[in-house]
């Protein structure tokens, strides 16, 4: 969880940074782009690690 939460951190700086240096749309589209799809990609994650432990706990 910690990690994955460090990976957000650092694509969220990463894609703020493109947007300071190319204010062009290419730029700030990958980094809409990248702030969408890790959240989503940490929620996959953390989801079917948290259905596991209940299999698990079942």
């Amino acid at each position: 969880m910690i990690s994955s939460f460090k990976k957000f951190v650092y694509y969220l700086t990463i894609s703020l940074k493109l947007c300071r240096l190319f204010f062009d749309e290419k730029a700030r589209n990958i980094s809409i782009k990248l702030l969408i799809i890790v959240p989503a990609l940490v929620k996959i994650k953390v989801n079917k690690r948290l259905s596991k432990r209940r299999k698990t706990n079942d």
